[in-house]
Order: C-alpha cells, then sequence, then structure tokens
C-alpha cells in the first residue's frame, strides 16, 4: 500500500519562505507551473472537492494559473455543461469544496478587490467555453 501524500499549492515567494525541515516527506509541494495542474487533475481526478479546496487555500498565482495558462480544449473538459460530460462529474466551477462547501465562483466573488481579475477572466473563460461548446448548434 502506498502512504499517503499530501499536495501542498504554493507561489514561489511561499515556497522559498518553507523551511525544509518543516514539510515533512509526506507532503509534496508543486509550484505555479501547468504541469502541476498536470499532476493535480491526473491524481486526484475523481476528487476535484478536494482540488477546489487546494484552489481556495493556495494564492492567486494559481487561480490564474488555471483561468489563464490551460487551452480550450481543456477547459471544454473542466468547464463544459454537466450534460456534454460523459464521466458523469460536473463542471468545475460549480463542485463545492468539502471544507467550506463553496464554488471557486463563490469564492472568486468573495475575494473582493484582490480578484477583480480573477472574476473578469473567469467570466470571459466561461463564455468562450459556451461559444465552442455551442459553436454549429440551432439552440
Amino acid at each position: 500500500e502506498k502512504p499517503m501524500v499530501s499536495v501542498l499549492l504554493k507561489s514561489e515567494k511561499e515556497r522559498s519562505m518553507l523551511e525544509k525541515d518543516t514539510v515533512s516527506s509526506s507532503f509534496l509541494v508543486l509550484p505555479p507551473i501547468k504541469s502541476s495542474l498536470t499532476y493535480i487533475f491526473k491524481h486526484l481526478q475523481h476528487e476535484h472537492p478536494k482540488i477546489v479546496d487546494m484552489l481556495q487555500e493556495a494564492d492567486n498565482e494559481w487561480l490564474n494559473l488555471l483561468l489563464n495558462e490551460i487551452d480550450m480544449s481543456e477547459q471544454l473538459i473542466l468547464f463544459g455543461k454537466r450534460e456534454r460530460r460523459k464521466d458523469g462529474t460536473r463542471p468545475f466551477h460549480v463542485v463545492k469544496s468539502e471544507k467550506k462547501a463553496t464554488t471557486l465562483v463563490h469564492h472568486i466573488a468573495l475575494g473582493g478587490e484582490n480578484m477583480v481579475q480573477q472574476r473578469e477572466t473567469l467570466i470571459k473563460m466561461l463564455v468562450n467555453v459556451d461559444k465552442k461548446e455551442n459553436s454549429g448548434n440551432d439552440d
């Protein structure tokens, strides 16, 4: 049986402040880069509430990465409409976190002035996903 490893999402600034002794070997500390997101979604693919928890606890660099650095094909997989999802999961932006029972949309809305850019980016991304999903449809 593999030992459980907890994943920490830390910005470069936060990572540099972590002392080696304070992070045990049971933690995997990931930097805010696209390959980290790929790792998270691959290894926690059916645990979206846990991923939402991690993103809500991380700093804005992680939200910026999620909203700005993934391409349209990945956005469609994560944020596309429920009825088009073959795996039965909900679109990522409406998944509630385990700890706070809030969605990323709610988290960003409550973020005040610190998250104005994230709100605008999320709205634009969701509009683009909707357009892409519905292109060529008559409804």
